[in-house]
């Protein structure tokens, strides 16, 4: 049922603090509204990760809009990048050998 819902949704609305939720979501392509808890205390990690997933135009913040907007996205798939960077990593080293 998870899987299902990630590929056949319109639209996503996750609170800032599921950053996992967030990762998979975007693997849809489809928009994610994020709702910013407030702070219990300020993360670099969750700041940096919030704001490199706005900058690829991923998250839109929910309470910025009254409407909710369709828009696109590449999809992100972090298995196939990072088996790119091991396989890569692989064949320099055998390279070296």
């Amino acid at each position: 049922p998870y899987e299902y819902a990630i590929y056949n949704s319109k639209f996503f609305i996750i609170t800032s603090d599921s950053t996992s939720m967030i990762s998979e979501a975007s693997s849809s392509g489809m928009p994610i509204y994020i709702y910013q808890l407030p702070y219990k205390r300020k993360s670099i990690r969750f700041n940096s990760f919030h704001e490199e997933f706005n900058r690829l135009n991923i998250t839109r913040n929910i309470l910025s809009t009254d409407v909710l907007e369709n828009w696109s996205y590449d999809k992100l798939n972090e298995s196939k990048r990072i088996a790119g960077i091991i396989k890569k990593r692989i064949i320099e080293r055998n390279n070296e050998s």
